[in-house]
């Protein structure tokens, strides 16, 4: 008679990884994130951390140079994107974008691209 296959669920991680959820509170990028918590200035509840790959819950405290980190209130718009307007954030050319039209600020990134001689939907 042959054994039982494994039933166990595989484990799945709980929370996310501190890279990410520190990009995600607006303070830098993922990469940048590795580097602070490489050279030991996050902490999370309270303990030093300088493992990458470290996740964190919702309920875990994390700081930066003492200052808590929370994430950033999500904003999303729906925008109909004219002609003669580029689908970026900065245009070395000095052409209008997409975030000229929007009188929020903050941290908008367009979502996909429309050619500056497009018309349509677009997400930010």
């Amino acid at each position: 008679m042959k054994g039982k296959p494994n039933s166990a669920k595989p484990q799945i991680p709980q929370g996310i990884r501190l890279n990410k959820y520190i990009a995600n509170t607006g303070l830098c990028s993922r990469r940048e994130a590795d580097a602070l918590i490489l050279s030991g200035i996050i902490q999370v509840n309270g303990k030093t951390i300088t493992e990458l790959g470290t996740r964190v819950a919702p309920r875990d405290v994390v700081t930066h140079k003492g200052k808590r980190l929370q994430g950033e209130k999500k904003v999303y718009i729906l925008l109909n994107k004219p002609k003669d307007c580029v689908t970026t954030v900065k245009d070395t050319h000095g052409r209008k974008t997409v975030l000229d039209l929007v009188p929020a600020r903050g941290r908008l990134f367009p979502v996909g691209r429309l050619d500056a001689q497009s018309e349509g939907l677009l997400l930010l």
